[in-house]
């Protein structure tokens, strides 16, 4: 997503010369500075699959979630074939900002976390919850029909984000990040 700070001709003439059907372009960073590039997963099929934040209004959409008003800052996830067409594109967000931070993918369902900014996060299957400002939130959905499966929120008063997350094989997820919160919900 940062791709407009290089000089592209390089990557092109690398690309046409590989006669390659998708290149990649990547620059080491630090860790501590990773999350603000967006991040990527692959599927087993070799589906490409990038998430991030955007402001864009002209983001493309293929075949997105059905989510009403996005404002801001919203998190994004699209599916790239390995030859590198567009295979889905959409939004995630409320009208205040979000942004994601970890990506996941398992079959057609696509997991994402990060940060919600606002209390308008679309939630599903999440009784009682309600977002607060700037807390870690976790969502699931089926790329296959464009239906989100479950979004919720997680958090304490004050910060709260999630930096990404790992599915065990019992279909668990784990958010892992940072807070600022005294209250953050623990269990044991």
């Amino acid at each position: 997503d940062h791709i407009y700070r290089m000089d592209v001709n390089q990557m092109v003439a690398f690309h046409r010369a590989q006669e390659a059907d998708v290149t990649v372009a990547a620059r080491p960073v630090p860790v501590s500075e990773a999350s603000d590039f967006g991040v990527l997963a692959v599927d087993a099929t070799g589906r490409l699959y990038t998430a991030g934040e955007t402001a864009s209004t002209d983001f493309p959409a293929v075949q997105p979630l059905p989510l009403g008003a996005t404002g801001g800052f919203d998190g994004f996830v699209t599916r790239f074939s390995p030859a590198g067409a567009v295979q889905f594109s959409t939004r995630l967000g409320g009208v205040e900002d979000e942004g994601v931070r970890g990506v996941s993918v398992a079959g057609n369902v696509v997991t994402v976390t990060g940060t919600a900014y606002g209390a308008a996060f679309p939630l599903v299957n999440a009784p009682g919850v309600a977002c607060q400002p700037s807390d870690a939130f976790a969502a699931s959905f089926n790329v296959a029909s464009s239906t989100l499966l479950f979004s919720s929120c997680f958090g304490g008063s004050l910060n709260d984000e999630a930096r990404g997350h790992v599915t065990d094989g019992a279909g668990t997820t784990w958010l892992f990040g940072y807070t600022d919160s005294k209250n953050l919900p623990v269990l044991n």
